[in-house]
């Protein structure tokens, strides 16, 4: 249902102007979805974009590992592990960019809903994300497994507001266009 997406707006580079930014993502806190990474790829990034949050919706049997990975590099009060989210959309509104993290994956539908939701998107070479993203143009493409490269799309994001703008827009519209809906 990707009319719940409608009511948010966009992302636009004015949005870059907050006072802090948010890079999130949805997903069960498992081997497959290589949440660990992402939070390397944080403390990475965090070096040059201080004003930045980074989160993970979700539950799963990781989470005492990442809790730990997290202290150990001292992203407390920088990188949150909500748990479970009952309402996605507003939780996506607040992202300025969403990742996947995946080393594997069939057709993503979390990816779908960032796109419907109008925020940036960085995902990795996994299953069916090149489908719904073309990178450079919906969203940007990574290896999956290197922290490096996720950390290196994450900070082109944040440093380029008009990029980021560009491709919301681009990705909002490819949801619309294959998967209909009022968003």
């Amino acid at each position: 249902n990707l009319a719940q997406f409608a009511h948010i707006s966009t992302y636009s580079a004015e949005d870059a102007a907050k006072p802090q930014r948010a890079v999130g993502m949805v997903a069960n806190l498992r081997p497959e979805t290589s949440p660990d990474v992402f939070i390397e790829a944080a403390s990475l990034a965090l070096k040059k974009h201080r004003n930045t949050v980074f989160r993970i919706a979700g539950e799963g049997e990781l989470r005492p590992q990442l809790e730990r990975q997290i202290d150990a590099l001292g992203l407390k009060g920088r990188f949150e592990l909500p748990g479970r989210i009952v309402d996605i959309p507003d939780y996506l509104r607040a992202l300025d960019i969403c990742v996947l993290s995946s080393n594997t994956e069939a057709m993503p539908n979390v990816l779908v809903e960032y796109l419907a939701a109008g925020r940036p998107v960085v995902a990795t070479r996994v299953g069916g994300a090149e489908e719904l993203i073309t990178d450079e143009e919906h969203g940007l493409i990574v290896p999956p497994l290197d922290p490096r490269a996720l950390a290196a799309a994450i900070d082109r994001l944040l440093s380029d507001p008009q990029l980021a703008t560009n491709l919301a827009h681009a990705g909002r519209l490819r949801v619309r266009a294959d998967y209909g809906g009022d968003n």
